[in-house]
């Protein structure tokens, strides 16, 4: 009877922690909805004020309280599309997420600026300081299945853009296939005169990568130093013609890092082809021939986004050779 009687006040206790958990639970929840109704709320009453200072202010002006991805997209779809009539109407234009958009309006209403942070300095292996630009740059970039360059001349001019696809993602990879891969991709690249070429390749970040990345990573690099060093005259003269850039440098330089993740490079790669990059610095000197354009274009999205990050790790290198202020 008494080991009854525990059982069933052992149960009511249980039940009654339970009880109060969920309550506990629900009303956090209510409480943040609420905040959030409370903060929607505000936005919509200063509706015309919000709307006054994102319609009349520039890019260099938005980032103080947004980030500049974000900011870059709002004035972006303002150039194209003209003013925001609604907060809903830059809500249905932008597609930004409600709750950044939120933080922003609240951003401006309380005048609270986004701290300006240091400037980014990069690390390049080996240093570049007091080095002449080179007359051609061939970025590489190794992705999770495909491997692509990118052969870019001092003036910005896309000479060769193009993927050999590795690794299929239903099939296994031996070592051999590693092997055959990175001899291949080697003897695809567009490198008939090695001593007017500098060959840049960035570090993959050890938490992203696949061990095969890093192999081939290894392989390509090995096989292109082989090759300098077998120039005429000795490799005296090249051996400095492969550099190495730190894991995120390029996102990190045309501002795809969104906290710690590192957001996809298509929006930059639309502002090239479509010529909407006039006033972005980083972009507007780029030229493209249309027949490299039009072989980018056929290539399937993810082959697409993996040849661009190629591109944007070649412009990282010209830029950093020209504003050397930048480098470590």
């Amino acid at each position: 009877m008494l080991k009854t009687l525990c059982k069933l006040y052992t149960f009511k206790i249980k039940k009654n922690l339970q009880i109060i958990l969920l309550q506990k639970c629900f009303n956090s929840t209510i409480n943040v909805q609420k905040i959030f109704k409370n903060n929607l709320q505000n936005s919509i009453k200063y509706e015309n004020k919000i709307l006054k200072i994102i319609n009349n202010n520039n890019l260099k002006d938005l980032t103080k309280y947004i980030h500049p991805t974000f900011a870059e997209t709002i004035i972006s779809s303002y150039i194209e599309n003209g003013p925001y009539k609604s907060l809903n109407d830059l809500l249905i234009k932008t597609n930004i997420n409600e709750n950044i958009l939120n933080e922003f309006y609240n951003s401006i209403l309380n005048h609270e600026k986004i701290p300006q942070k240091k400037i980014n300095k990069f690390t390049v292996t080996p240093n570049i300081s007091g080095i002449k630009m080179p007359q051609m740059i061939l970025g590489i970039h190794v992705g999770p299945n495909a491997i692509s360059w990118t052969l870019l001349n001092s003036n910005f001019k896309i000479l060769n853009w193009d993927c050999l696809v590795w690794r299929n993602k239903t099939s296994k990879i031996t070592t051999y296939d590693i092997i055959s891969s990175t001899s291949s991709f080697v003897q695809e690249l567009p490198i008939s005169n090695n001593s007017s070429i500098s060959f840049v390749m960035e570090e993959i970040d050890a938490s992203k990568m696949l061990c095969y990345q890093f192999q081939i990573i290894i392989g390509v690099a090995s096989c292109l130093k082989l090759l300098l060093c077998q120039e005429e005259n000795n490799s005296s003269k090249f051996s400095n013609n492969l550099y190495i850039l730190k894991p995120r440098s390029t996102a990190r330089f045309f501002k795809l890092r969104v906290g710690n993740e590192t957001i996809a490079a298509n929006y930059i790669l639309e502002k090239i082809l479509n010529k909407t990059n006039e006033t972005d610095e980083n972009l507007k000197q780029i030229q493209i021939y249309n027949k490299i354009k039009k072989k980018y274009m056929e290539k399937i999205a993810e082959e697409k986004e993996q040849i661009g990050w190629s591109l944007l790790t070649a412009l990282t290198f010209v830029h950093l050779v020209k504003d050397q202020s930048l480098i470590e």
